[in-house]
Parts: structure tokens; sequence; C-alpha cells
């Protein structure tokens, strides 16, 4: 008999990436984001080490990867302001922020009302 094959929820953040999309943006603006924010390689990160790290433990159902230290409890979510800006430490496993059974049924519920209204 063949094992299921497991089905894997990876989500991840890149950060705030200094990337080329904010070019049009006042100069000032673009000059702050290069003092605060990660650069593309940076940014890529996460992206790439969903795709191909071994490092991701294969218990974990919901994984979500960031690029900025958890400073408290590992097994907590991310303060979310540390999910926004922080100093770049790598691809890193954290806990979701997930929802809990009555928020997720109402917020599947409110999607998919506005799913059928807007595609009639």
């Amino acid at each position: 008999q063949q094992p299921t094959p497991r089905i894997r929820s990876i989500a991840v953040n890149p950060g705030a990436v200094n990337s080329d999309i904010w070019r049009d943006f006042p100069r000032f603006i673009v000059l702050l984001f290069n003092l605060v924010y990660i650069n593309n390689q940076q940014g890529c990160q996460t992206s790439v080490a969903a795709a191909v790290s071994d490092a991701v433990d294969d218990d974990d159902k919901a994984i979500y990867l960031q690029p900025y230290p958890v400073v408290w409890n590992p097994q907590q979510p991310a303060f979310p302001a540390y999910e926004m800006l922080a100093p770049f430490a790598g691809p890193l496993v954290t806990r979701p922020r997930l929802p809990t059974q009555d928020e997720g049924a109402r917020a599947a519920a409110a999607f998919w009302q506005a799913s059928q209204e807007i595609t009639g």
C-alpha cells in the first residue's frame, strides 16, 4: 500500500523589500526605504527556502516563513510589527497567525459572499 501524500501549507513573508516597485515614489521616501527595508536578495530568501529547503519540519502542516527574528517565545506568532520591519535574520520558520475556528468560518463566509457579489 502506498502512503497517502501529505499536503503542506507554507506561507512566506518576503519582508519589507526595497525593490524597484518604489521607483515612482518621492525621492525622500525612496531614501528612507533604503535605510529601513531589506534588499532584493534578502527578500527572496523566504520564497526560495519554502521551495527547496529541507529545514522545514515534516510534522508541521502550516508553516510561516519570515525574514525577521522572533525575539520572544518562538512557539507564539510573531509580533505584527516584527513581521514588517526588523533586522534581517534569514528565512525563519515561525508559527503562523491563524484565526480561531469561528473567526475562520466568519472570514470564509464573508469572502464567499463578496466573491458572489463581485462575480454575479
